[in-house]
């Protein structure tokens, strides 16, 4: 399933019982564990130790007729499932064993870093080209389906970590990867930045945070969920010592995208095409909901005869609209409303409540006769430029009215419909959509890549560094007999859901954002050719 590491060949012959240093990679595991390499045994959490990197083991048998030696490595090690183990029988490719006396390795106690040679023998001792903390849910197993969004769902790490353009294919050998399993928000607290700045011995050094940050007292209790202000006190932190957030992005940017908070700036540039919104705080709903819902229609209306010169209507209890929370995931919290009086108790909804710690909500225009999302994944091709990106179109399909809803008790908005999984190809688009009109779709591609021009320079004045990925959702309105109108509905983060495309453009752009530095000239890598799978990942 997953392509072999491109390490270069190993020592040909080593006998059985021989003391060797090879490469651990926690994924290689035969029953599909999760064991990381720890310095004491230790039960409290977070759980912290190596997952891939060079250690000393040894020899059980023969290279076998796949190229795989059996090594059995020296512990202690640890699961944050099944709880520690004194060794380890894993089998690993030739390439990656060494004779212990080869390299010089003295200390049985110690590990060795990774190689950044481009020679013909991998060298255990040399220093890694990269390290990565990879900071996720310690319940590796809670999801049973693959995703390739679902931050607690161990698919998607084997996608990045082991699949095509991935980084034990890549880098086999010249990397390291330190793991912290956390159970709760609280484990964030103890993580140390000068830990990690002491461990991770690469020459170029990330972070990669496979967690989601919540505002909510309760976010601990859905798997790969945290508090919100845990998460971002631990990625500044981080930050501050040097260690760069490669995944998703750093923290101003993810705030942001994460939040929402920029939708309401924005929605005051026509140009970005976004529909009237304003901001609801959280202490002006419990002082008087009514008043606040029906300000913020005021202003929505107002705010659409200042930015786009149109008349609309001016009657509070016609009036529709959606409100949205951000840190929140999947549509969840994605509201629609009808009028000042069900505003203020779809508010009410999304902010009060046990546990919510949200302070604010937007509240848009909502955007009539929607029929589809057009969506463009952008894979930062470094190879190419600074700021050069490969571009994927997809055609989402929209759910039956009312369908996939948690808030069933305020939603009287009864026509308004959240976008599917479901995926068309463009002549089905055109078809399903625009009863056969294929000048529509050129009409709505042509608007989306304006749009996307104008994003990804919007991208330029948050990070000097490109995002690896980012995914533009575009709203599409249209009526029999018109044009198409275009819509910005989400700037979404790298990890968002690829829509039936394959992992391996965002493996091999995550990489490359790494990588930042390599002093063999072989990165940034080419972007490889964009592959579809039938979306069963999404």
């Amino acid at each position: 399933m997953f392509p072999q590491p491109g390490a270069k060949a190993g020592e040909a012959e080593l006998d059985v019982g021989l003391q060797v240093l090879a490469f651990y990679h926690a994924n290689l595991h035969p029953r599909g564990s999760r064991f990381v390499h720890v310095c004491t045994r230790n039960r409290e959490s977070p759980l912290l130790g190596l997952s891939s990197g060079w250690l000393r083991g040894r020899t059980l048998q023969r290279a076998d007729c796949s190229g795989r030696i059996l090594v059995r490595f020296a512990g202690p090690f640890q699961d944050p499932l099944l709880g520690p183990a004194e060794t380890l029988d894993i089998s690993v490719p030739c390439a990656l064993v060494r004779a212990a006396d080869s390299v010089g390795f003295a200390d049985e106690g110690s590990s060795a870093g990774a190689a950044t040679s481009t020679n013909s023998t991998l060298l255990p001792k040399q220093r890694p080209l990269l390290s990565i903390l990879l900071i996720r849910c310690w319940d590796y197993r809670a999801m049973s389906t693959w995703s390739d969004f679902a931050v607690a769902n161990d698919g998607m790490l084997r996608d990045l970590l082991d699949g095509e353009c991935g980084i034990f294919p890549s880098l086999a050998g010249e990397f390291e990867v330190y793991t912290a399993f956390v159970r709760t928000s609280t484990d964030l607290k103890i993580l140390s930045e000068h830990w990690a700045q002491a461990v991770l011995a690469g020459q170029n050094q990330v972070v990669w945070y496979f967690l989601w940050p919540c505002q909510n007292a309760d976010a601990d209790v859905s798997s790969g969920c945290v508090r919100e202000r845990d998460f971002f006190h631990l990625q500044r932190r981080m930050e501050r010592v040097g260690l760069r957030s490669g995944w998703p992005h750093p923290h101003m940017l993810y705030e942001q995208l994460a939040g929402k908070l920029w939708v309401p700036q924005m929605s005051l540039n026509r140009d970005y095409r976004i529909p009237p919104t304003v901001r609801v705080h959280h202490a002006d709903v419990r002082r008087n909901s009514h008043s606040a819902a029906a300000q913020a229609i005021d202003d929505l209306v107002r705010l659409r005869d200042h930015v786009w010169s149109g008349s609309s209507t001016r009657d509070v209890s016609s009036f529709r609209g959606v409100a949205k929370l951000g840190f929140s995931w999947q549509g969840d919290d994605v509201v629609p409303f009808e009028g000042a009086k069900n505003l203020a108790d779809v508010l009410c909804r999304l902010l009060e409540g046990r546990g919510n710690e949200q302070l604010s909500c937007i509240v848009q225009e909502l955007i009539p006769n929607a029929v589809c999302e057009h969506r463009v994944l952008c894979f930062h091709d470094a190879a190419v430029g600074k700021w050069a990106f490969c571009r994927e179109r997809l055609w989402m399909t929209m759910k039956p009215p009312g369908s996939h809803h948690k808030h069933q008790d305020v939603l009287e908005v009864t026509d308004f419909r959240l976008t599917s999984a479901t995926v068309l190809s463009r002549d089905q688009a055109a078809e399903q959509l625009f009863e056969g009109s294929r000048e529509m779709v050129e009409v709505v591609e042509q608007e989306a890549d304006i749009l996307v021009d104008r994003w990804l320079a919007w991208f330029r004045t948050e990070t000097t560094e490109p995002p690896a990925v980012t995914r533009l959702d575009f709203l599409v309105s249209w009526r029999p007999g018109a044009r198409p109108t275009v819509w910005t509905c989400e700037v979404c983060e790298c990890g968002a859901s690829l829509c039936s495309v394959e992992c391996d453009a965002r493996n091999c752009a995550a990489l490359n954002w790494a990588v930042a530095e390599d002093p063999s000239g072989r990165f940034p890598l080419a972007m490889p050719r964009i592959r579809r799978n039938s979306g069963w990942k999404s």
